[in-house]
């Protein structure tokens, strides 16, 4: 079974709850999870600022890393590792 992030079980205190909860996002890795995570890679991650000569740019690209962080952040909770 994958192993999924704490952050899913987080606030269920009994053994049988966390498991429960592991069994429906298992349910949902195959169907929607599949889904949003297309979602998120295709139309969500901006691509590098590569204008060099445009002021700002190097502000722009710390905005763009930060963002593609918190997509991939998102994008790791809903994939978990096998």
């Amino acid at each position: 079974m994958a192993r999924w992030d704490g952050e899913w079980t987080k606030g269920l205190h009994t053994k049988a709850d966390k498991e429960s909860r592991l069994r429906e996002l298992q349910g949902y890795k195959e169907g929607a999870f599949r889904e949003l995570d297309t979602i998120l890679e295709s139309l969500l991650k901006k691509p590098a600022n590569r204008n060099y000569s445009e002021a700002g740019w190097a502000n722009q690209q710390i905005a763009t890393n930060e963002w593609n962080a918190a997509i991939d952040r998102v994008r790791t909770l809903i994939n978990p590792k096998e």
